[in-house]
């Protein structure tokens, strides 16, 4: 038996392109186990040129990795804020991307990072999207964020801290707080 010459094997595969990618798929997931174990075994024996060939592929794909990494970050970022309430400030209507920020419900958002074992930012958006999105935290702007944390209160008057924070602000209700150089 003879075999086909290259432009018609090219033909074929062209003309069959979905029927073989079916095919290779559907022989994959049958055998996935020997794939990766073949995978591993390469990779074990092969270390410092995997190495190699990995430091130079990100090396000379390193604009394009920036564009879509960031894509995926303001993807996940707005995929977080449209489960807990929308892309806009929940005290005073910021809708500007770039200032919206998560806020822990109550305080704690330290602690809670702490015990995901993340520092914040999308590291934090997708352990959040791996848990379903848990309860208790909700959108605001940065800086009716920061006012709630430093003083418990937001000028804007449309959010209170749920928790006393007496402790935090020297034992002066927020609205009291003495102003810059004043000696309580």
């Amino acid at each position: 038996m003879s075999r086909q010459s290259p432009s018609k094997r090219r033909a074929y595969r062209q003309a069959h392109q979905e029927y073989i990618r079916a095919y290779r798929r559907a022989y994959y997931r049958q055998n996935k186990a020997k794939y990766l174990a073949h995978n591993r075994s390469y990779i074990e024996t092969h270390r410092e040129e995997v190495r190699a060939q990995s430091r130079e592929y990100w090396r000379r794909h390193k604009d394009e990795r920036q564009i879509y990494f960031r894509g995926y970050i303001r993807s996940l970022k707005m995929e977080t804020f449209e489960h807990y309430g929308g892309a806009h400030c929940l005290c005073c209507g910021e809708n500007h991307f770039e200032f919206l920020t998560l806020d822990h419900i109550g305080g704690g958002g330290a602690e809670h990072k702490r015990q995901l074992a993340v520092s914040g930012g999308y590291a934090l958006y997708r352990r959040l999207k791996k848990q379903g999105f848990p309860s208790g935290l909700r959108v605001l702007c940065w800086n009716c964020n920061c006012s709630l944390g430093m003083y418990g209160y937001c000028p804007h008057g449309n959010i209170q801290v749920e928790k006393q924070q007496a402790d935090v602000n020297n034992g002066h209700h927020p609205q009291q707080l003495p102003l810059f150089g004043e000696v309580s």
